[in-house]
């Protein structure tokens, strides 16, 4: 590895300029997530599925190519990318890459490869595909790479100096927020069987056998925040996600407060679908707390902030958080039963704090390895594993 040199010691249009084109980026990504994907949701439910091009599916993709051109021109301005730091070689490229901009760029080639899939499992199988399937997870998993990458260019573009606290909120939120699906997959977008069996009987995902199948697949294995999984994969989930936010940020609120607008973004995202859901078939979901209620890292959050103040370490804090998302989630949606997987869920807050402090330095400091490891093992072995499963359940589901 080479380190890259940087530009002399004046103030610098390109590292201004550099900025502007990763901010640019950042907002086009909100842009394609925020209204594509609520757009595709809508569709889906008033629209039965005849093509994979609907306007939607048009609108995620076309911005996604700007995106892509826009990380395309930093990796191929010599002078751009001299702000992004140390330096490696990709066996596709005659220059090096800084390794921060090798991770953003590995993103959107892996969210281009997920998107012909995506075509290629839509045209096969329409609508009968779980969150898990290869195409859905590695979506779900390259938009996380790309955040992550957008995080480790900004912490290169600093030099090393912290972020600012109003930098580190909106980044953890974000990462927060791209987080959750890739690791909880129909866990979170399923929260009460009664949530899916009223999405199944809107009349135009009704009236498609393969839209009915997914529901169907849901449901007889249990699918959603009832299930024991959700208990320990979300242990993990807390504790990766909140070591990461505590790297990310100087000040302890800034992680707190990251959460609680996240925690608020997914109750009133809830709350509009069960009204929608409640107006279109006359249930009476939104008076059900459970399929309003967000994901507990907000008590997670503040259990862990509570053992940093007492200075009880990062082992222990990550075990109480990880204890403290499984009690809630169990009291919440879990049987009984599931309180005897606390032990699992406190093991995998541990877990989870150790993952995400690898993904931080991978973060701080991307080395080749580093890089690789992250991209594999996210972008390819677990949207195929998972999407093993996805096969699976849908040949044994009737």
């Amino acid at each position: 590895m080479r380190v890259a040199t940087r530009p002399g010691p004046e103030p610098s249009a390109d590292r201004a300029l550099a900025g502007r084109l990763l901010w640019t980026t950042l907002g086009l990504l909100l842009l394609t997530v925020g209204v594509g994907l609520g757009w595709d949701r809508a569709w889906h439910a008033s629209h039965a599925f005849d093509t994979f091009y609907s306007p939607p599916h048009l609108f995620i993709y076309a911005t996604t190519v700007l995106e892509a051109a826009l990380v395309a021109y930093l990796v191929g301005s010599r002078r751009l990318r001299a702000w992004f730091g140390p330096t490696f070689r990709l066996p596709a490229l005659p220059y090096a890459v800084p390794g921060a901009l090798a991770l953003l760029a590995s993103g959107f080639a892996l969210l281009l490869l997920a998107g012909a899939l995506d075509d290629l499992w839509h045209s096969r199988f329409g609508l009968d595909e779980t969150a898990w399937s290869t195409p859905h997870a590695m979506l779900g998993w390259a938009w996380l790479l790309i955040v992550l990458g957008i995080v480790a260019c900004r912490l290169a573009l600093r030099g090393g100096e912290p972020l600012p606290w109003y930098e580190a909120l909106g980044l953890g939120a974000i990462l927060l927020a791209f987080s959750v699906a890739p690791l909880l997959g129909p866990l979170a977008a399923n929260p009460t069987a009664e949530r899916v069996r009223a999405a199944a009987a809107l009349p135009v995902l009704a009236a498609q056998p393969a839209a009915q199948h997914t529901f169907r697949i849901y449901l007889a294995h249990h699918l959603d925040r009832a299930s024991p999984l959700l208990l320990p994969l979300g242990a993990l989930w807390a504790g990766a996600a909140l070591t990461v936010l505590h790297r990310l940020a100087r000040r302890d609120w800034v992680p707190l407060l990251a959460v609680a607008l996240v925690s608020l973004a997914m109750l009133a995202s809830a709350r509009r679908a069960d009204l929608y859901l409640d107006a279109a078939l006359g249930t009476h979901l939104a008076a059900v707390p459970a399929t309003w209620l967000p994901l507990p890292l907000l008590p997670a959050a503040l259990a862990g902030w509570l053992a940093r103040r007492l200075r009880l370490g990062a082992g222990p804090g990550a075990a109480l958080a990880g204890l403290v998302f499984a009690l809630a989630a169990a009291l919440l949606w879990s049987p009984p039963a599931g309180l005897l997987l606390l032990p699992l869920a406190v093991a995998a807050g541990v877990l989870g704090a150790r993952l995400g402090g690898a993904v931080f330095a991978t973060l701080a400091q991307p080395t080749a390895a580093g890089v690789g490891r992250l991209v594999a093992v996210a972008g390819l072995l677990l949207p195929l594993a998972v999407g093993a499963i996805d096969l699976y359940l849908r040949a044994s589901t009737p």
